[in-house]
């Protein structure tokens, strides 16, 4: 019989590492909301019993293979299609579920080798049940099988090459060049129909200078509030500091670098792929939105981390379009991020306050987990930019948000930062962040590095803003001209 011999027992084999491998690495997780024994949740806890009955089965297999002949002989019949299929397909479905979906345990190695060997051992363990006859054409199959799906990989590959541009910088930053949206919303103090663009770089603004030297460059880097994804090209902030810095010099040229979500944290990244490869004079840096869900709970933890700097996945995402777009997508349907089209039209509802809110502490930073780490990515910030040669300017972040009565009685954050179920005020919002500026402020006079106090110029007054942070035309107008006033002031066109 087929047990009898040495085939089947590779199979097991991998069974038995897979799950040797695997079972130290559940055991020693620990679940945020443990009910079992207090430490595992329902889910980890049946991981748990699963991989432990697949490494006791393994093992009594290789120990008595002939208590295991009838279930050989039951496997050998298997359908060769589905023989060939459990061998070839689980471990890329896998691989891309991995990619799209990580998850903290697969940082383990032994975790990860060992979810790869169990993935592989039931093919492994059913061609190997297979008569000499029958085993020989199953490999021939999955041969085919595999070499078929190589083939569609690399023609995925290169048809999405094909359509989709790709980015002049890392893809992990989405700055997709000569980009084109046209936006219809309706927003208060925002005009319907705008423009959405993007240049060679994928910037929002005019192209490059091709006399790159002889002019002034400035970036601005931010969040959504430097992005303004919402306002046509000529209406942004960015936009419009380059206009009025034109007034004194011709020679002014400013890319808009703003993307949605990022934070402080995220803007050291793109320092280092974006700024030090075009090496502009002055990097504008508008920051504070994106940094206050320290002070936050819940919902905040839907901002998922970034793809990691180095490593396998990282790899891959660098090296194929195909995955990039799948990542994209799985952004989109899955993760709900929002999208920027013909029929956007974000919500902004004031929610009164469902009852007395906690009081904050006169000291916010009893409340933070890390108090310093605002301050140490704004440093990093600074010797980012000292270290690659160019001027960095801070703004702080206006808010339509005070500490008034009135918004006292209106629940804080926003639909990235919680929505209605934020358990603070507006006026508490403007607090924490008022903080983060403070902090800021405070970072670059210590260090000696230009900063503008933006939210203390801008009026908390909704013609400047269509909801709690964004700008509205009027309000990026304004900004545009006084922080083009702030940097003629300091003498900072003249970097050359």
């Amino acid at each position: 019989m087929c047990c009898k011999g040495s085939r089947p027992r590779f199979g097991a084999l991998m069974a038995l590492a897979g799950s040797a491998l695997l079972l130290p690495a559940l055991i020693v997780s620990r679940s945020s909301a443990g009910v079992v024994l207090g430490l595992y949740s329902p889910g980890l806890a049946l991981l748990i019993l699963m991989a432990a009955a697949v490494l006791l089965a393994a093992a009594a297999f290789l120990a008595r293979p002939g208590w295991f002949a009838g279930m050989c002989r039951f496997l050998a019949g298997f359908p060769e299609l589905l023989v060939v299929n459990l061998a070839v397909l689980p471990l890329p479905a896998f691989i891309l579920a991995w990619f799209l979906f990580p998850v903290p345990l697969l940082t383990r190695w032994n975790a990860m080798a060992g979810v790869v060997l169990l993935i592989l051992a039931p093919g492994v363990f059913l061609l190997s049940c297979r008569e000499r006859k029958a085993a020989a054409e199953a490999r021939k199959g999955v041969c085919v099988t595999a070499i078929t799906l190589l083939i569609f990989l690399a023609l995925a590959e290169i048809v999405v090459r094909a359509i989709v541009p790709g980015s002049f910088f890392s893809p992990r930053l989405g700055l997709t060049p000569h980009a084109r949206y046209t936006i219809m919303v309706d927003l208060p103090g925002v005009s319907k129909g705008g423009t959405l663009s993007t240049n060679r770089w994928g910037l929002r603004g005019d192209e490059p200078p091709d006399d790159w030297d002889s002019h002034t460059t400035i970036i601005t880097i931010g969040g959504s509030t430097t992005a303004n994804y919402y306002l046509d090209d000529s209406k942004t902030w960015s936009y419009v500091l380059q206009e009025t810095l034109r007034q004194e010099d011709s020679l002014v040229w400013v890319g808009n670098g703003g993307i949605p979500m990022h934070s402080s944290e995220h803007h050291d990244y793109f320092l280092r792929e974006v700024v030090a490869r075009i090496r502009p004079d002055i990097v504008v840096f508008l920051t504070g939105a994106n940094d206050i869900g320290q002070f936050m709970r819940g919902a905040v933890a839907l901002h998922e981390a970034p793809l990691p700097e180095g490593g396998i996945r990282e790899f891959m995402f660098s090296g194929s379009r195909l995955l990039q777009t799948l990542y994209k997508a799985k952004k989109v349907y899955v993760d709900r991020a929002p999208v920027i089209s013909e029929t956007t039209d974000p919500e902004f509802v004031l929610h009164p306050m469902p009852g007395p809110e906690n009081p904050l502490p006169e000291d916010l930073r009893e409340i933070m987990p890390d108090p310093e780490a605002y301050s140490r990515r704004i440093r990093r910030l600074i010797s980012t930019c000292s270290e690659i040669g160019v001027t960095p300017v801070f703004l702080t972040q206006p808010l339509l948000f005070e500490d008034t009565p009135y918004w006292r009685g209106i629940q804080g954050g926003s639909y990235w930062h919680g929505g209605p179920d934020s358990l603070f005020s507006a006026a508490s919002h403007w607090k924490m962040l008022n903080f983060i500026n403070s902090e800021l402020v405070r970072v670059c006079e210590s260090e000696g590095i230009a900063c503008f106090d933006l939210a203390s110029a801008v009026p908390h007054d909704m013609s400047m803003f269509y909801d709690s942070m964004h700008l509205t035309e009027a309000g990026a107008d304004l900004v545009g001209k006084i922080v083009a006033e702030f940097m003629i002031s300091v003498g900072l066109l003249d970097v050359r």
